[in-house]
């Protein structure tokens, strides 16, 4: 019974499903083994994601969040994430990732709030629905996968950091949901993402406040696993992932999947309705006046 809840439950790259298409394109032939990464990286069509061989080991991978100039998350990026992932796992010779940014002091600012404000009601469907694909794919899969944050990690950001591994941070920088504070609610997933890596109270406490928690902080309460320099954050992930890759792929897969299995499934369930509540939510005059009054701030901001 157990393994066929296993079955279920995994991500489709780890039940040997074809390769999803891009463009005319199979997922497979961009990222995977017909298109070899060691020495120069591939990139979707947009350059929002870059994903890279590690030099020397065929195992292990970068994907690198490349969206100017906060890696703020629309839709694009999110697939594009998404993407990336799904194509390395059809890849029979990675068994591991590092996810990092390219821009300079962040990791990724979460949610892009310009595309929450006054939207589309379609759009934002597609959007949300994108998003909880992300996470159920980065969480879910068979891949070992360590967060290189060398920035900030705000909101969404800190969901994407917190739904790997193991996470190496940059001391000096800071992570956490800080919805609260913009008057928005953290849905069910990304809250008990994080109630899974600090516990309940910790969560608790964090989630209420809207806070965010410095590098020193977050490593006590184990919202991190390591802070380091930022020159050695890159180094400190590489070291990581070989550890976990020295042991069975296998039994590292199964034991990932069986641990992660009870929310994965508690939290797809509900995503359909977590969608409506989250459009009803944003879409509330409420909350779009507040949405504008922030982005008219950032606005006056830029031109002081």
């Amino acid at each position: 019974m157990l393994s066929r809840r296993l079955v279920a439950l995994t991500p489709l790259a780890m039940r040997g499903a074809r390769a999803p298409v891009v463009g005319s394109r199979p997922m497979n032939k961009v990222f995977g083994k017909h298109a070899p990464l060691s020495s120069a990286a591939a990139q979707d069509g947009q350059g929002l994601v870059k994903v890279e061989r590690l030099p020397g080991d065929k195992r292990m991978a970068i994907i690198n969040m490349a969206r100017a100039p906060v890696n703020s998350l629309n839709l694009d990026l999110v697939q594009h994430l998404t993407q990336a992932i799904q194509g390395l796992e059809q890849d029979p010779e990675v068994q591991g990732f590092i996810l990092a940014s390219s821009q300079n002091k962040v990791f990724c600012a979460g949610i892009d709030l310009v595309m929450m404000h006054q939207p589309k009601a379609d759009d934002l469907a597609t959007f949300w629905s994108a998003l909880q694909t992300l996470w159920y794919t980065l969480y879910g899969t068979r891949l070992a996968t360590v967060a290189a944050i060398q920035g900030a990690a705000p909101a969404a950001g800190c969901l994407l950091a917190i739904s790997c591994d193991y996470r190496v941070m940059a001391k000096g920088h800071s992570l956490g949901m800080n919805e609260t504070k913009f008057g928005l609610v953290a849905p069910p997933w990304f809250q008990q993402t994080l109630v899974s890596t600090v516990g309940l109270r910790h969560a608790e406490s964090l989630l209420l406040k809207g806070m965010m928690v410095p590098s020193g902080d977050a490593l006590r309460i184990g919202m991190i696993d390591e802070e380091v320099d930022e020159s050695e954050v890159m180094l400190a992930a590489e070291k990581e992932l070989g550890a976990m890759l020295s042991v069975s792929d296998r039994a590292r897969q199964t034991t990932k999947v069986a641990l992660r299995m009870p929310m994965m499934q508690q939290m797809k369930a509900a995503f359909d309705m977590d969608r409506d509540w989250f459009m009803s939510w944003v879409q509330s005059p409420e909350i779009q006046a507040g949405l504008g009054a922030y982005l008219e701030s950032l606005k006056k901001k830029k031109k002081e």
